[in-house]
């Protein structure tokens, strides 16, 4: 721990790997200290894993591409005077990794790994690839219109019954992603074209339930609208929906099993009249 706490203080060039198994290692070693400890250590090794990011210009927006964890490729679509930004939905210990294949320039980016490809080129066409090689979508050029356009070869989209009107409806056509008292909406699908998705924009200030981002399909393409924010998405290359939930539960982290007190009588002041 003395160790660790001295190479984030004085900064030691410690190889990412050994970076980030000391985090694993000392998440074990204490608990609530150990957190903060471990935050700083990853962050370290995550700004280290940076490296492993390639970019392209696209007509004046920053196109970044990286792999995220195992099992994601991470988009960062940045339009002038935009910057990154971290996306709350993802899990915060999972670091960059390094790709096992990327081609870096300025004609080209490509980031690889065992599940597939996302390639980006100079003229704002993205493409995901799967572990054999077939595409599963591909987008027009990027631009400052503020959408991202994939195709699509007629795939449902997996990502509704968050609300009592839609319990039993589970694609959609568009989503809006919303939390409020009786619906979740999140800006996740599952494509049956054989990948997951899931976006985020930077948001100053939240001014309402919705998120500023929407997404939708008419079977020949899927539409991410972003406007003008700074746009993240991940790609999950995934040949079923079971592989897709897998893949989407290692970015974000699994579901947390609430305590036991949780389960036992509850009661609400809807429904109750005298008693």
């Amino acid at each position: 721990r003395a160790l660790l706490r001295t190479a984030v203080t004085l900064d030691l060039r410690i190889p990412a790997p050994t970076r980030a198994l000391a985090c694993a290692t000392a998440a074990y070693v204490r608990k609530m200290p150990t957190k903060m400890l471990v935050a700083a250590v990853a962050g370290a090794a995550c700004a280290t894993c940076a490296a492993a990011m390639c970019e392209v210009s696209v007509g004046g927006i920053s196109v970044r591409v990286s792999r995220k964890g195992a099992s994601a490729f991470r988009l960062n679509i940045l339009p002038p005077g935009t910057e990154p930004f971290a996306n709350p939905m993802v899990d915060p210990e999972l670091c960059e990794a390094h790709p096992d294949t990327q081609g870096i320039g300025k004609k080209r980016c490509e980031v690889a790994s065992e599940h597939g490809k996302l390639i980006v080129c100079s003229a704002g066409v993205v493409t995901v690839v799967d572990a054999a090689g077939r595409t599963l979508t591909k987008s027009e050029p990027i631009s400052l219109a503020g959408k991202l356009v994939l195709s699509s070869s007629g795939g449902k989209l997996y990502g509704r019954g968050a609300a009592p009107q839609d319990a039993k409806e589970l694609t959609a056509t568009s989503v809006t992603p919303k939390v409020y008292n009786r619906a979740t909406y999140t800006p996740y699908y599952y494509s049956t074209d054989g990948y997951g998705a899931l976006g985020a924009v930077k948001v100053d200030r939240w001014t309402g339930p919705e998120m500023n981002l929407t997404y939708a399909t008419d079977g020949a393409k899927v539409t991410w609208d972003y406007g003008q924010a700074a746009f993240q998405l991940h790609f999950m290359p995934a040949a079923s929906l079971d592989e897709g939930t897998k893949a989407y539960y290692e970015l974000i982290g699994r579901p947390a099993m609430p305590p036991r007190y949780t389960f036992g009588f509850g009661a609400s002041r809807w429904g109750w009249e005298s008693r």
